[in-house]
């Protein structure tokens, strides 16, 4: 589908039905642009790969299959992208699930499966630090290793906006740009960033509590 955004901008969003309860989760759509990363010297240097496009993401939390939808809006109506006819299964996994509170004790956590989570880490809100350093994504795979050598399984990270105040921007993940305009002007390398980030925690055993502003 042709979108012009000087209409005033496109709104998709994905409508996922779970087949034996009939609970329907709606997700938006956000509009992605991959990069590839290297180094010049020890900064981080992003370069495009590919087009940018509009991509979904959404993780069920039960097993069964979900019909889905994908439908668009714009200054000019609304239009079906992928009707409910389309469908996929969700088989049971070996992953422990989300950690949430824990149900038999509120001052603990704990996996969807019912075992303990014990969080050990620390703060890492920033990508900042000393030259002699890998800078930006770098310095979170030097983090995320470090701490999985210490046998570390937790870090808080936070984002900003343009307008961190006591922060400067350099020193920390901001998607946001801009202050008071919340939906607008995303930047999408720190949002590809963002991604990759969590990518390094995962692969390093790492559960991150993230905030989406300082504190």
């Amino acid at each position: 589908y042709n979108y012009d955004t000087s209409t005033g901008g496109v709104k998709i969003d994905a409508y996922f039905t779970h087949q034996g309860s009939g609970l329907i989760d709606t997700v938006a759509a956000f509009w992605f642009q991959d990069y590839t990363r290297s180094k010049s010297g020890l900064d981080e240097v992003l370069t495009l790969t590919g087009s940018p496009s509009w991509k979904v993401r959404y993780t069920p939390d039960t097993t069964g299959t979900f019909d889905y939808s994908i439908n668009l809006a714009d200054s000019t109506g609304e239009y079906t992208l992928i009707d409910s006819t389309s469908a996929f299964a969700v088989v049971a996994s070996s992953n422990k699930g989300f950690i949430r509170i824990n149900q038999k004790n509120p001052n603990y956590f704990a996996f969807d499966n019912d075992s303990t989570f014990f969080g050990i880490g620390m703060n890492v809100a920033f990508w900042y630090i000393p030259s002699g350093y890998p800078k930006k994504t770098y310095a979170y795979d030097e983090y995320f290793s470090n701490m999985r050598q210490n046998k570390m399984n937790y870090a808080r990270l936070f984002t900003l906006n343009s307008n961190g105040g006591q922060y400067d921007t350099n020193w920390v993940v901001t998607i946001q740009q801009g202050y008071g305009d919340v939906g607008q002007n995303y930047d999408l390398k720190d949002a590809w960033r963002l991604d990759t980030i969590l990518n390094s925690a995962k692969d390093n055993g790492i559960y991150i509590q993230l905030c989406l502003y300082s504190f």
